[in-house]
């Protein structure tokens, strides 16, 4: 849920400006969605003022927390979602000091030599969307 918050204040820093609409797509995922809902619903409540944590500390600010609910989806069906996903596990492998993946094709090479398969790539990937 820490990491939910960040998100959230991070959207609201984004969008620049109160009142703005935003739909904002969180994975379906029944053992968290009823604090996310709870956290955005307090956000939007406390938007008009800011959120003092003590002397020293930064304020925090929510001035931007579109009034849309939550979007909860399967990531299945989400390319948003899944590229979420694929984030998250380079960032786990990188923090775990693994491996992360090698290049799809020797380095020094050109993409352009390989465009015959990008191109049935990006047709496949189209037809999906």
């Amino acid at each position: 849920m820490v990491g939910f918050q960040f998100v959230l204040r991070g959207i609201c820093s984004r969008l620049g400006a109160p009142n703005r609409k935003a739909d904002i797509v969180v994975d379906q995922q029944s053992q968290f969605n009823t604090t996310q809902r709870e956290l955005r619903e307090f956000y939007y409540q406390i938007r008009e003022m800011p959120w003092v944590h003590g002397p020293g500390l930064p304020v925090m600010d929510v001035t931007n927390m579109p009034a849309e609910p939550l979007v909860f989806q399967s990531g299945t069906k989400s390319a948003g979602l899944e590229l979420v996903d694929i984030y998250l596990w380079i960032f786990k492998r990188f923090m775990e000091g693994k491996e992360l993946t090698r290049p799809p094709y020797p380095p020094g090479l050109h993409q352009s030599q390989y465009r015959q398969d990008g191109q049935c790539l990006l047709q496949s990937v189209a037809k999906t969307i």
